[in-house]
């Protein structure tokens, strides 16, 4: 008899367990994520969610940026794909750790921006290259943010990770904005291959300050942009005018 009852115990306790388990899963919000058709790292970051429990809604947009105005996540942290869970809005390569961690403890804030697309980010991992260091930002009501956690970077495994990363090739682009005092340009451009990035609005940092001088809103530009010190940035440019 006792040894049933504790049979039973144990079996009742394994079933309360996987219980709270599933319950826990299921009163995670969905996420709605507006991303372009071609994005293939933003369908690796809707991977990432659903592997940690997530339900993902995703909506093919012509425009990801425009959600990321109307989200009030700020211009110059900008990614490939803007997202909204639970009244939080999510720019970019999130890591759903922390999008757990936001709806736990709900701070008053806009939500969570990775800027650009950090290589090792959630969909943006390649096999044997190295994970480029990158902040996952708390966003206020102000557009201000602070740091809300750091991932460390790691080399290179191997020559054939190295070689993976492509150097910059020229894409076509127009110039939507010019903010001198920020070194930023902000481009509506085409696919930019060797940062796996579909066409949409970005803002760009210049690896040379004299690159600013070159352009004015409304040019039609063709660009090479890279990856410089976790930062997208724009390391040659030629009008088309």
């Amino acid at each position: 008899m006792k040894r049933r009852n504790f049979i039973q115990a144990i079996s009742a306790a394994v079933l309360a367990m996987s219980g709270f388990a599933f319950n826990a899963a299921a009163a995670l919000p969905a996420i709605d994520v507006y991303k372009s058709a071609t994005c293939g790292c933003c369908s690796k970051w809707i991977e990432h969610l659903q592997a940690n429990g997530f339900k993902v809604n995703a909506h093919d947009v012509p425009s990801p940026s425009d959600y990321r105005s109307k989200f009030g996540m700020p211009q110059e942290l900008g990614s490939c794909h803007s997202a909204r869970v639970d009244g939080y809005a999510l720019e970019g390569h999130v890591p759903a750790s922390e999008v757990k961690r936001l709806l736990a403890e709900r701070p008053k804030a806009k939500g969570l921006a990775v800027p650009a697309m950090p290589l090792g980010s959630p969909g943006m991992e390649v096999d044997g290259a190295r994970s480029d260091p990158y902040d996952v930002l708390l966003v206020k009501a102000d557009g201000s943010h602070s740091v809300y956690r750091h991932y460390d970077g790691a080399p290179a495994k191997n020559a054939a990770g190295s070689a993976a990363q492509m150097k910059p090739a020229m894409t076509e682009g127009e110039i939507k904005k010019v903010d001198k005092a920020a070194g930023k340009l902000t481009i509506k451009h085409g696919p930019i291959t060797n940062l796996d990035m579909p066409g949409m609005t970005m803002a760009f940092r210049v690896k040379e300050a004299a690159m600013i001088d070159q352009v004015k809103p409304g040019d039609k530009i063709r660009f090479a942009a890279d990856k410089t010190g976790g930062a997208l940035t724009v390391v040659k440019i030629e009008t088309m005018n």
